[in-house]
């Protein structure tokens, strides 16, 4: 990971830390993933995508815009590293 993408990260990292809206969390978090993305960590990424899933599912939240955003990611990521079937 290069300094930029590391200091990317800490930025968003602090952002969540302070954030009370979980919406909000789940776009912080593809920005995340996507930084891990970029920097070859796709597994890194993918963990932090389930978990923002988990927590939407668990808070009873339903966000098409951010759950289609999410398994794009996913898929992108499958394909990536030829996981798909």
């Amino acid at each position: 990971m290069t300094e930029d993408h590391s200091r990317a990260v800490n930025y968003y990292e602090r952002a969540l830390d302070c954030n009370p809206d979980i919406l909000l969390s789940g776009k912080i978090i593809l920005s995340l993933a996507e930084i891990h993305y970029n920097s070859g960590e796709l597994e890194k990424g993918l963990e932090l995508v389930r978990d923002i899933e988990h927590r939407l599912k668990d808070l009873n939240v339903e966000n098409k815009i951010l759950q289609l955003k999410i398994s794009a990611y996913r898929s992108w990521c499958h394909c990536i590293s030829g996981k798909m079937k």
